[in-house]
Parts: structure tokens; sequence; C-alpha cells
């Protein structure tokens, strides 16, 4: 994540900030708790580093998969449209999406 930070921030303070954010843990129902990757739900870094990181899908997107579907995001959830499930499973497939999980769900039917 940092790395794609890197491409789009040079200010060396800036990114010394990031640094630390991305270190700090997280406070769950009054215990302290390390934080291994990524950022804290809800932290005050999230959506930019989610933008960050979105802005890369996005690109990556419309190389590979543009011509299975449509990617349709919001802040830092996406909606995948395609015509065929097949399509889907490829777009999915080429983007690293591996596992479906309740977040990750087949929804039908695909159009004709």
């Amino acid at each position: 994540m940092l790395r794609l930070v890197q491409k789009r921030v040079h200010d060396r303070a800036v990114l010394k900030l990031i640094k630390a954010w991305l270190r700090t843990g997280v406070m769950e129902e009054g215990e302290y708790g390390e934080t291994i990757t990524g950022t804290p739900q809800g932290g005050v870094t999230s959506p930019l580093l989610a933008n960050t990181v979105l802005h890369e899908l996005d690109r990556v997107w419309e190389e590979r998969c543009g011509h299975l579907g449509v990617l349709v995001r919001y802040a830092d959830d996406m909606v995948v449209l395609c015509r065929s499930e097949a399509a889907a499973r490829e777009s999915l497939r080429r983007i690293g999406i591996r596992n479906l999980t309740p977040k990750r769900q087949w929804q039908g039917p695909f159009a004709g």
C-alpha cells in the first residue's frame, strides 16, 4: 500500500506521517490491538489510502477487464456488472479475487 502512496505523494513529512498512522494500533472495546496490515476501519487515513489503492484497481480494471464488464465503485465499495457469470468469474480472476465471502456475493440474474 505504501508503494502506491509513494507514487503519488513525494513529500517526506507526509509519507512519514502516513507510515506512523499505519503503525498505530486500534482500540476495540477498551483494548488496544496492533495493526498488522491495512488501515483501521473508520480511521482518518482509511478513505485517503483506500482511494489511492482503488485508483490502481481502476487502472488495472480498464487494462485487463474493461471488455468483460463495468466496475462501479463508491468510496471503498465496488460492484462489478457483467453480462454473464462466466465474464464475472473471469474478471475477478484477472484482478486476483479468488474467494467469494459474504461481502463478495453473486447477484443475478445476468443480463443477456
